[in-house]
C-alpha cells in the first residue's frame, strides 16, 4: 500500500512540474494576480493623466519617442520591457540602455535575433546596445525564453 502512495505522490509531483510555466514572472502570486489584472483590463483602467500605475501593474502599450538618434533607458522587471517600444525615426541610431532591477522573472537574458545579439544583462548594471531604426518593419528584442517582448519600430 505505501508503495502505491509513493508512486502516486511522485506521479502528482511529475503533472505539477510539467505544468509550471516555463518563465516565472513574478513567482507564486502571479496567478492570482492574473485574474485582478484581467478585470482591470475589462475595464479599461488607465492612471490619469500624471498618475503612475501601482506597484506591479503593467500600463499597456509603454511607449518612447525619440525626435532622432538618441538613447533610451529601458528598465527589466517581473512584469518585462518598459518602455517595450521605442519609435524614432527612420534610420536613425537608437541606444538601447537595459537596466535589469530584478532576480524575479526571465528577464537575465537579452536577445536580438536580426542582430544576432544574445547577452546578459546582470542585476543592476546597465548594458547598452546600439541599433538602427528601420525604414519599415521592426527590431524585435526578447527575453532569451521570448516571454518578454519589445521593439524598436520607425516613427510614422
Amino acid at each position: 500500500m505505501n508503495k502505491i502512495i509513493e508512486t502516486a505522490s511522485a506521479l502528482g509531483l511529475t503533472a505539477a512540474l510539467l505544468v509550471l510555466p516555463a518563465c516565472d514572472k513574478g513567482g507564486a502570486d502571479e496567478a492570482a494576480k492574473t485574474d485582478d489584472k484581467a478585470a482591470k483590463a475589462d475595464k479599461a483602467e488607465k492612471p490619469e493623466a500624471g498618475e503612475k500605475p501601482g506597484a506591479g501593474e503593467k500600463p499597456e502599450g509603454e511607449v518612447a519617442e525619440l525626435g532622432g538618434d538618441g538613447r533610451v533607458d529601458v528598465i527589466v522587471d517581473a512584469g518585462g520591457y518598459h518602455p517595450d517600444e521605442i519609435r524614432a525615426p527612420a534610420k536613425s541610431k537608437v541606444t538601447l540602455a537595459f537596466t535589469r532591477t530584478t532576480e524575479q522573472g526571465c528577464g537575465q537574458d537579452l536577445v536580438i535575433a536580426s542582430m544576432e545579439i544574445d547577452k546578459k544583462l546582470p542585476l543592476n548594471e546597465t548594458v547598452e546596445i546600439e541599433v538602427e531604426v528601420p525604414e519599415t518593419g521592426e527590431v524585435k528584442f526578447a527575453c532569451g525564453m521570448d516571454m518578454y517582448r519589445g521593439k524598436v519600430v520607425p516613427k510614422s
